[in-house]
């Protein structure tokens, strides 16, 4: 088991040990039984004071981890799956996945990442730190020509009320539009929203009880976790790698936190980019089927793929109807749209369609109304096409400059689509001070402790996302990152806190 300590990060010592053993215990590196050195004896190794072991021991018991021994005399990892009775207990053969977790009732936002956003709408500096859609790509003439078609026929519809889960029309070009992707729905299984977050807010309050349990991927957005956490949720994270989440991790925690759900963007997972391989999605779902727990899949950016082979989402791939699927029109359109959707059961979908009813009445029907015509008269496919050449020359041009002018700092892989590049950072550097001088300079960026909110990992990564700069942007932006990275090392400032 190793343990390496940050002494310039802002996160506690016993925190850092903390999340180091229960990484460790979680990915199966230590197992159950294993004895924890001594309290007096790890501190000796780390070079910290013996109560911080105490802090980090603590923690671990309060949650489960480790449990205390009086004879033999110690920790002991008290965590796994060996002993636990609901382990090889498979789906039943009248398994509603979902259905049996419903209500009946229905009834510290980031400060820093949401000034990075503001800021990025503002276009007060050049900005490398938030993922949004770039306003030159709207398709504002052909919004605009459907917009005036279906004023000019003076239906009184389009001023109306819709129906609360969505307008047919809408609902029946999505259907459509996602058997190209084959995921083959019916009309009565979608749910319009204005938004992911809003779908996952309804979502939430309609199956999570406060302090039920939510597992998803860490690195995660912080708008997400806010959102979860903000509802009530216990939310507890699981690892990736670069094939995507760490699935063979996640039996231990499904038997330990009885999730209501497991939440996952499978393909280019926001801030890392990752795609859940293909053997990892099989697994998932074979996990889901075996010990009841409904999947919720968020697609993110998945029509913005550059290279590589498509892989089918889990929705496509699911048999038994235990997954959810998420999307939105914010890259693919416009963001003022406001137009996502889920894809559930009709069950499901009807009771969404409650809480629609009972918290707004409906959605815009103008707006739907537009984006049905839209995809029926397939704008939709020509323009994913545009965005596509359009997002990878950003994407080629982003790492040409990264790698010419930040090669001493930072290494990445270039992600096979999507508009940001996750980099690892191969220097010590306090990121909140590289961050202010950044900004000092013009330019911001995503440091990587925004997207670990337990604060066990992040000082080493940060995000560059392209999509709303020019190309002259780019090239001045990474010029300056790597002046700003070369002054705060010389002069040690990454030192101060």
């Amino acid at each position: 088991m190793n343990i390496e300590i940050n002494r310039e990060s802002k996160t506690h010592v016993y925190l850092q040990v903390m999340h180091a053993i229960k990484n460790a215990i979680i990915k199966n590196e230590v197992v159950s039984g294993y004895k924890l050195p001594p309290e007096r004896k790890l501190a000796d190794t780390l070079g910290v004071h013996r109560n911080t072991i105490i802090k980090a021991y603590k923690m671990l018991v309060d949650e489960g981890y480790v449990a205390i021994s009086k004879q033999p005399k110690g920790y002991f990892v008290s965590y796994g799956a060996s002993h636990n009775p609901l382990k090889g207990h498979y789906l039943s053969a009248h398994f509603q996945p979902f259905e049996y977790i419903v209500k009946d009732e229905f009834l510290h936002m980031n400060a820093l990442f949401s000034r990075l956003f503001h800021t990025s709408i503002s276009k007060k500096m050049i900005s490398f730190a938030t993922a949004m859609p770039s306003s030159s790509m709207y398709p504002i003439q052909i919004l605009n020509h459907l917009t005036q078609a279906l004023l000019e026929n003076n239906n009184n519809e389009i001023y109306g009320y819709s129906h609360p889960q969505g307008d047919l029309g809408l609902r029946e070009a999505i259907s459509k539009y996602l058997e190209k992707q084959h995921i083959l729905t019916s009309p009565s299984e979608i749910t319009i929203c204005s938004e992911t977050y809003q779908a996952m807010d309804y979502l939430v309050k309609l199956v999570v009880s406060h302090g039920e349990t939510v597992i998803l991927e860490e690195p995660v957005n912080p708008d997400l976790f806010d959102l979860l956490t903000l509802l009530g949720a216990k939310v507890v994270t699981i690892p990736l790698d670069h094939d995507g989440m760490i699935v063979n991790c996640l039996e231990n925690l499904i038997l330990k936190y009885k999730p209501k759900f497991i939440l996952t963007i499978p393909t280019f997972h926001n801030p890392s980019m990752t795609i859940l391989s293909l053997d990892r999605r099989r697994e998932l779902l074979k996990l889901s089927y075996q010990y009841n727990v409904p999947i919720v899949e968020i697609n993110h950016d998945s029509s913005l793929r550059y290279s590589g082979d498509a892989v089918p989402s889990l929705k496509s791939m699911d048999t038994m109807g235990t997954v959810i699927y998420i999307d939105s029109f914010i890259f693919k359109i416009a963001p003022g749209i406001k137009v996502a959707y889920l894809v559930s059961s009709k069950s499901i979908a009807k009771k969404l369609s409650k809480m629609v009813e009972i918290n707004q009445i409906f959605f815009n029907t103008l707006t739907q109304k537009i984006i049905a015509k839209y995809l029926n008269d397939h704008y939709i496919y020509a323009h994913e096409k545009v965005l596509r050449d359009f997002y990878y020359e950003k994407q080629q041009l982003t790492a040409l400059y990264l790698k010419t002018l930040c090669q001493d700092y930072l290494d990445f892989t270039i992600p096979n689509g999507g508009v940001s590049i996750w980099c690892k950072l191969k220097v010590k550097v306090n990121q909140d001070i590289l961050l202010l001088k950044a900004e000092e300079s013009g330019i911001s960026f995503a440091p990587g402790h925004l997207f670990y909110p337990y604060g066990n990992e992040g000082d080493d990564y940060l995000r560059i996302s392209y999509s709303v700069c020019t190309e002259n942007e780019i090239k001045t932006g990474i010029e300056k990152l790597s002046q700003v990275f070369k002054s705060v090392l010389e002069r040690g400032e990454n030192h101060e806190h």
